[in-house]
C-alpha cells in the first residue's frame, strides 16, 4: 500500500519573473518546482530568529491572539 508523503496541498501564485527563475533552476537541477518550493520553505522555517520576529508581528497585529 502506498502512503502519501505530503498530505496538504497548497496553490501559490508567483510573479512571472519569479516563476521563470524557479523554472530555470529546477530544470537545471532536474527536480520538480514543488520539491524546490518545499526546500525553500524548510530553509526559511529553519531560521528561528526570522520566524520569531514574524510570529511577534502577527501576534501584535491580532491583539495577542
Amino acid at each position: 500500500m502506498r502512503i502519501a508523503r505530503f498530505s496538504k496541498p497548497l496553490t501559490i501564485a508567483l510573479q512571472p519573473e519569479v516563476f521563470d527563475r524557479v523554472k530555470q533552476i529546477t530544470d537545471v537541477q532536474a527536480r520538480s518546482m514543488a520539491d524546490w518550493v518545499r526546500d525553500a520553505v524548510d530553509q526559511a522555517l529553519s531560521r528561528p530568529n526570522a520566524i520569531s520576529a514574524e510570529v511577534v508581528k502577527i501576534q501584535n497585529t491580532n491583539g495577542g491572539e
